[in-house]
């Protein structure tokens, strides 16, 4: 139902007003136009990656998983330049050209010592490795489950141990001392400790000093102590107050600054820091904990997180994020490890690297004499012989593959409207209801009676039976005019809708993190720049692997425009026009 208001002042004030609307819209984007037309001849240029939002750091694949199939676990780097790679069946140490391999069932955790002995966090124990010899199990005390090792922390010789019941510490890695006392034998999931020297008073020589944090089921714990050759002597311990319960969420890592100043909790959507004093400094009121929501990609969620003294990195299972400063903001860094599943990484001063689907990524590998370009040499790559691969096939749009890819997903913008539509309309749709009734009647009599007929009395007998039956149908109409206002279910059909806006994100995302990955990969393997053949090859064949994703989001629709793209082409070469819909094309 319409309403409509006459009168000619009425209408004059309503176009006038029009009218004016008109003129300030078009007064605005006019002025938007020159100044834009002013500003940015002005403003310096920015390169391609860094429109898409990504880092210009220099992050270049030197160890690749190949394919084993198993989960990348964690990583680490050794002071040498040697290379430990974890997965869910093992760990590979790099060295050189030489590659160790130990089969240790479900490994959580690796890290170097400053002596270059490995050691191997697992479901079923600890272990140190030193080549040439074999990882030899580390038994700790308190049963099976303080042997199911969660995360370790390195620091020169010094290792602090969380396991599953309690946490172990060790000077120089042989002798492993139990905080059973101090941190009890909670469920430890993460661990990070600093070293320094507590000066002493005049006379008084000065004392190695260790602050160590432990979390937990029941929140993190400090512990401070005094480091000997036999292990901790304790001298202090208390628990922290977290920003975020822990009944809410759980920590995802746990670290302490490159400068030793700084205190982070990285969960799975934020970071939280607190500033810590110095060993050898008085003690200090602990500060309040800063909280930060980084702009992370739709979907995504933080694994690990490094704070070194010019950057902070993120690990997450949508790629490597990398920011200048504490306040941000987080930029994918501009390779591979940019879009992959990222399940590690770590910061050693001027070296950083990080653990993805494809490999181990450091930063700066392409630089002439920097720590990455020493282990690129050291695994033996050759940049003087040719390079030989195929030519990557044509993309269509990225705009048509998203759409048939959200289309084929039931995620398409058409798909919600329609759902709005049906509902509103809905009340419109009358309830029908169909009634039916049958009535069944029986009546039986019987009447005895004499009668005295020609002398002699006769009894009579009579009996009756009716039957009768009646059936009835009703067909009802009702409708609830009240819903075209406000349905009934507009509650959760919101609801669903948000959910299917938030998909629609996260499928977006994803669509443009693989197709520009692989434009990249097409840009690489097309410049002059140095290249290998194992490089190369590995750069193809993961375009392939892109290509097979995204052509299954579509439901094989690219693989059938590639099809008809090289008929097309191939007809034109030959001279022969393609005809589509009667024209020439």
């Amino acid at each position: 139902m319409g309403f409509r208001i006459s009168g000619r002042t009425n209408k004059w004030v309503a176009i006038n007003q029009e009218h004016r609307a008109k003129f300030r819209r078009a007064a605005m984007l006019g002025g938007g136009v020159l100044l834009a037309g002013i500003i940015l001849p002005l403003l310096p240029a920015r390169s391609e990656a860094n429109a898409f939002g990504f880092s210009e750091s220099n992050w270049e694949l030197v160890a690749p998983l190949g394919g084993r199939g198993a989960a990348p676990r964690a990583a680490d780097r050794s002071t040498r330049g040697e290379l430990a790679v974890a997965d869910e069946t093992g760990v590979t140490w790099w060295r050189g050209e030489v590659r160790e391999r130990a089969q240790i069932d479900d490994v959580r955790d690796v890290a170097f010592d400053s002596e270059g002995q490995l050691f191997i966090g697992a479901g079923s124990g600890l272990y140190a490795w030193s080549l040439p010899g074999r990882p030899v199990r580390r038994a700790l005390r308190g049963g099976e489950s303080a042997n199911r090792i969660r995360r370790l922390a390195v620091q020169g010789q010094s290792l602090l141990v969380a396991s599953e019941k309690g946490a172990f510490w060790s000077t120089a890695g042989r002798i492993f001392q139990p905080l059973e006392g101090v941190a009890g034998n909670d469920d430890y999931s993460l661990a990070a400790f600093r070293t320094g020297v507590l000066r002493g008073s005049e006379g008084m020589a000065s004392v190695p000093h260790v602050e160590a944090w432990l979390f937990g089921r029941r929140g993190l714990v400090r512990i401070r102590g005094m480091q000997t050759p036999s292990g901790l002597r304790i001298v202090g311990m208390d628990r922290s107050t977290l920003p975020r319960p822990t009944r809410e969420a759980s920590a995802m890592d746990l670290s302490v600054s490159s400068d030793g100043r700084t205190l982070w909790v990285a969960y799975a959507d934020a970071l939280a820091s607190r500033a810590i004093s110095r060993p050898d400094e008085s003690e200090q009121e602990a500060e309040r904990w800063i909280w930060l929501r980084p702009v992370l990609p739709p979907g995504a969620a933080i694994r690990r997180f490094a704070a070194g003294p010019e950057e902070m990195l993120l690990a997450s299972d949508h790629g490597l994020l990398e920011a200048d400063s504490q306040a941000g903001p987080f930029r994918r860094v501009a390779s591979a490890a940019g879009t992959s599943d990222c399940v590690d990484v770590r910061e050693g001063g001027s070296v950083a690297i990080a653990l993805c689907r494809e490999g181990v990524f450091e930063k700066g590998a392409g630089q002439l004499g920097t720590p990455a370009a020493s282990a690129r040499a050291a695994f033996g790559e050759a940049r003087t012989a040719p390079v030989f691969v195929k030519a990557l096939p044509e993309d269509p749009p990225l705009s048509e593959i998203r759409r048939r890819a959200l289309k084929r997903s039931g995620l398409s913008v058409s798909r919600a409207d329609a759902m709005r539509r049906g509902l509103s309309r809905r009340a419109f749709l009358p309830e029908v209801s169909l009634r039916f009734g049958a009535d069944v009647d029986r009546d039986r009599a019987r009447d005895a009676d004499q009668a005295f007929v020609s002398g002699e009395t006769r009894h009579l007998l009579d009996r009756s039976q009716d039957e009768g039956l009646a059936l009835d149908a009703a067909i009802g109409f009702e409708w609830d005019l009240g819903g075209t206002v406000f349905p009934d279910d507009s509650v959760d059909l919101s609801r669903e809708l948000r959910q299917v806006v938030s998909l629609r994100d996260d499928i977006a995302d994803e669509i443009n993190q693989l197709y520009f990955e692989r434009q990249r990969i097409r840009a690489r393997l097309t410049q002059a720049g140095p290249q290998t053949q194992e490089e190369a090859s590995a750069l193809y064949w993961r375009a392939r692997e892109i290509d097979a994703g995204l052509d299954a989001w579509t439901g094989g629709w690219i693989a059938a425009w590639r099809s008809a793209w090289r008929s097309r082409n191939a007809a034109i070469q030959n001279g022969h026009p393609v005809l589509k819909r009667g024209k020439a094309q």
